[in-house]
């Protein structure tokens, strides 16, 4: 397991799934967030995925922590696919989890996979994961505490659907 407990918990204002980054990119997201400290779990854990774009031609790829603290995996990548050693990877966006455009690797090894069907990408990620002691984490704009004085009467949702025009009221 790739974890690591950072200082400030839900009562700084930490949510479950925030983005964590640090000066160079993603770090990973906050797993658990506690009273006064958060479990981050980092991007090279095997239970962890993040949806990448490369920067040079925008290709959308998933990649997988292998639990190597140095390697993320990209399997099924279509032989076809322009993807090549020295290509920066980028959050994509997807999946709103993490921002678009955050730095997370750099393709060190495109090869075929054991069935020779796809292509499999190694990439080392830039943030520093082991080297780095201030990491920051990335807030969506959501209110991070909720209102006490807020009753349901006083939320204003979505206005309701304008109903289709039946056959008799049609012009």
């Amino acid at each position: 397991r790739h974890r690591l407990l950072i200082d400030h918990g839900s009562a700084q204002g930490v949510r479950e799934g925030q983005a964590v980054i640090d000066a160079h990119g993603l770090v990973g997201q906050v797993l658990a967030p506690m009273t006064d400290r958060a479990q981050v779990i980092l991007i090279t854990d095997p239970g962890h995925a993040i949806p990448v774009r490369v920067a040079r031609n925008g290709l959308r790829a998933i990649a997988y922590g292998t639990g190597e603290i140095d390697r993320l995996e990209l399997p099924h990548i279509p032989f076809s696919a322009d993807i090549v050693v020295g290509d920066q990877l980028l959050t994509s966006g997807l999946g709103e989890r993490f921002p678009g455009g955050i730095p997370v690797a750099v393709i060190k090894s495109v090869h075929g996979d054991d069935s020779a069907t796809f292509a499999v990408a190694e990439a080392t990620p830039v943030a520093g994961l082991t080297r780095g002691n201030q990491v920051l984490l990335l807030s969506t704009g959501q209110p991070q505490h909720s209102d006490s004085t807020q009753t349901p009467a006083d939320f204003v949702g979505p206005p309701e659907p304008i109903a289709a025009p039946t056959p008799e009221q049609s012009p």
